[in-house]
């Protein structure tokens, strides 16, 4: 918790002559790669796959919390893209050029249509004043034959350009959510070329250069389409169109599902052919419904044949299960090509450390075929798998299990391979012995690294709560001792759990006697309530330690009997309608301070108790620091370490709540002064997010500030003037932490990118 926990807890070491030497000629494109991932690697949503048909090692993929990545060697390893180039798209997969290996388009939900012309490396925007605006692009195309041909869609419309996005033009019948375009390469049943766009409301043809669209649905019962994919034979200028609607019980009967047609969209069929679940009705109690439902479809758009479409099963068992589909003859026939629960016979899937350590689950959020090769197939979920040989067999694409274990199973040592999808919540070295490494998680609470970080083990063994992880506090005097703060209710206290509704749950406080391996609850007076920050009073007896702990919705609790029982200490904080007390600390001469967040309501952020306390008599009573500065969202804060006057506080904007920013106060909180706000260089527009700030060891005056929609930010003068990290690729960053045997490396936690480590100070 920066200065203000383990950083006041323990000896600072001395932060002198500290220098970052610009990149060295090794080259321009090592100077982009300055920052590391580390961590488990993957641990959440992957969304919008894609596979070039140029160079089938080139695959993107996007997260759920906004990184890009992207790899040249077929997954092996993967970076991600700068969010100041290019952010992720959740709704819509990178697009790319037919003949030209190094063209790419994308879009994300900031910078618009952009393209690259390295690959993906780096971006620019196609146009800078699109006439969609700001909406958030869903669905692109181009034509295979002719790429000055260029296709976006967005939630409401599409709209093509013929001269490779230099002018646009709205096209006049597609509506609704546009889900894809195909376009043919030449004569195809009698007629010249012919470009498609599905949405949501139904599939339109274009015949004559996207100038006029008709709506060809005529045999589809229903018209809200999950997705779309085509082909065309380049020989014989056959063209298929596939589509997934949804799956219903009509007249007892199975209906819906995948649909093909074969002339042009003026007919549809149904292609749920023989191999393909049509059961009515669960199997067992684990199916996901009562009718299979059929979500992502995917084919080569150079053939016709192939097709491969993801499914949410009606039982556990094959071939009721969740699964993908594969047909070799346009929906004729089906075969179930996905099996990978470890406690089923006959699995093609090769596992990471989550199925091992946590349970099965991959998900399904995404499905893509290489345009030109029918057999390589990306599988997107919770986690990543690609299968190469047509789905005979997959391979996860999102870890790398340490060699020289044995078989895989449960608690091994994995490695980052760059696709970190998990939020961090603070990165620890253990003081006495430094190899070993600590990351808290979200979603999947806790892993140690017995090797600086080079490969980590999940463990959560003991724990009550395996969700979260908020901090860790590692005894000074005990080895192997570690206290952890605990929650089954995850990313307090970010908009998605801004309300008090949001964050109740069970939580706690932990301990550990073996360097995190294994874990039980000490929570006796505690609340069953999400436990987010954990400080020790260093100077209280070893075998009898003081820890101060927020639970939210409770306030501030005390222990002086290293965690055996509890008491409440909240005199004075917060309000009776909010004790969203949830980040607290101790300065070396026992002051103590705690923030209460907000409790949103609504769309509102109320002010009343709100704000930065301060106890100096050892929590037995507070005062309100920040009264004269109402906050409707405070988060994070620090004290300088040699003079208690100065403080800085964080605080985010919401809907109604734009008092987002950084704020000092060098009068011991009677008056504030805003350091940092929206208004700052080099903002993007988006309401301000900021959640940590910390200081620099040995130089109080270099503070990192820690927000969610700019990276991380510099001063190097107490806050007068600002940079940023350009080269740190995410924007949402949490905490940072120093590598207390080399001042030149930090480590940066993150609300949805894993673990960074990188320079202490940004390249110029």
């Amino acid at each position: 918790m920066n200065r203000l926990s383990a950083g006041m807890v323990s000896a600072l070491v001395v932060w002198s002559g500290m220098l970052c030497r610009p990149p060295s000629a090794a080259g321009q494109e090592a100077a982009k790669y300055v920052w590391t991932n580390l961590g488990l690697g993957g641990g959440g949503g992957m969304f919008s796959p894609a596979i070039s048909p140029l160079d089938g090692k080139l695959m993107f993929i996007s997260c759920d919390m906004g990184g890009l990545y992207r790899t040249t060697d077929a997954g092996r390893t993967w970076r991600m893209v700068n969010f100041h180039q290019l952010a992720g798209n959740t709704r819509c997969a990178p697009l790319f050029h037919p003949t030209d290996v190094n063209t790419v388009y994308a879009a994300d939900g900031h910078r618009g249509f952009c393209v690259s012309h390295d690959k993906g490396v780096t971006w620019e925007p196609v146009t800078e004043t699109p006439p969609w605006e700001r909406a958030r692009v869903t669905a692109l195309g181009i034509g295979r034959s002719n790429p000055s041909v260029l296709l976006v869609g967005t939630a409401d419309a599409a709209y093509i350009s013929a001269d490779g996005g230099k002018r646009w033009r709205k096209c006049e019948g597609p509506e609704g959510q546009m889900l894809g375009f195909h376009v043919t390469g030449a004569a195809a049943q009698g007629r010249g070329a012919v470009i498609f766009a599905t949405g949501e409301k139904g599939v339109w043809r274009s015949d004559d250069g996207g100038k006029s669209w008709a709506l060809k649905t005529e045999g589809l019962p229903w018209r809200d389409i999950h997705s779309f994919s085509a082909g065309t034979d380049a020989r014989t200028a056959e063209t298929v169109l596939f589509v997934t609607i949804p799956s219903k019980e009509v007249k007892g009967k199975f209906a819906g599902g995948v649909y093909r047609s074969g002339d042009g969209g003026e007919t549809w069929q149904s292609a749920m052919g023989e191999g393909i679940n049509t059961h009515l009705g669960k199997i067992d109690r684990w199916g996901s419904g009562d009718i299979a439902q059929y979500r992502h479809l995917t084919m080569a758009s150079n053939q016709t044949q192939v097709v491969y479409v993801t499914n949410y099963g009606t039982g556990y068992w094959p071939p009721y299960h969740n699964t993908v589909y594969r047909s070799a003859d346009s929906g004729e026939t089906w075969q179930f090509c996905f099996t990978g629960d470890p406690r089923r016979e006959g699995t093609n899937v090769e596992l990471g450390w989550y199925t091992y350590d946590i349970m099965w689950d991959p998900g399904d959020y995404g499905l893509a075929a290489s345009d030109s090769d029918p057999d390589r197939v990306l599988h997107a979920g919770g986690k990543l798998y690609l299968t190469e040989d047509g789905g005979k067999s997959w391979h996860q694409v999102y870890t790398r299990r340490a060699p020289g274990q044995g078989a895989a199973g449960r608690g091994q040592r994995w490695q980052s391979i760059g696709l970190e999808v998990t939020t961090t919540w603070k990165y620890v070295i253990d003081p006495h012995e430094p190899n070993r490494h600590y990351i808290c998680y979200t979603d999947i609470g806790f892993a140690r690294s017995l090797d600086a970080g080079r490969t980590w083990i999940h463990s959560t063994e003991g724990s009550p709560w395996k969700n979260t992880w908020y901090g860790i506090v590692c005894d000074p005097e005990r080895p192997g001792v570690i206290y952890a703060a605990c929650s089954n209710v995850h990313d307090i206290p970010h908009s998605t759990y801004s309300t008090a509704e949001r964050r109740r749950g069970p939580g706690g406080v932990c301990l550990s006697t073996d360097y995190g391996t294994t874990w039980k609850s000490i929570s006796e007076g505690l609340p069953e309530a999400p436990v987010t920050s954990i400080v020790m009073d260093p100077t209280s007896p070893a075998d009898a330690r003081t820890f101060y702990v927020t639970s939210i919705g409770h306030g501030v609790y005390k222990s002086t009997d290293s965690g055996r029982r509890w008491v409440k200490k909240s005199e004075g904080l917060g309000a009776p309608e909010n004790r969203q007390v949830w980040m607290a600390g101790r300065c070396h001469d026992g002051t103590l301070y705690a923030v209460v967040t907000c409790a949103r309501q609504g769309s509102e952020f109320p002010t009343v108790g709100t704000g930065l306390y301060r106890s100096t008599d050892a929590a037995d009573s507070w005062e309100h620091v920040s009264r004269s500065l109402p906050l409707g969202w405070p988060t994070g804060f620090t004290v300088h370490p040699d003079d208690p006057n100065i403080i800085y506080l964080a605080a985010s904007c919401g809907w109604h709540c734009q008092t987002g920013g950084l704020y000092k106060t060098i009068d011991g909180g009677r008056s504030w002064r805003c350091i940092f706000s929206k208004q700052s260089p080099d903002y993007l527009g988006r309401g301000l997010e900021s959640f940590f700030v910390r200081l620099a060891p040995g130089d109080p005056d270099v503070i990192y500030y820690s927000t969610g929609t700019q990276g991380l930010m510099l001063s190097r003068d107490g806050g007068e003037h600002w940079e940023s990290f350009e080269d740190l690729p995410f924007d949402n960053i949490h905490r940072v932490t120093f590598d207390p045997h080399d001042q030149n490396t930090i480590f940066v936690t993150t609300f949805g990118s894993g673990v960074w480590r990188g320079r202490a100070l940004p390249v110029r």
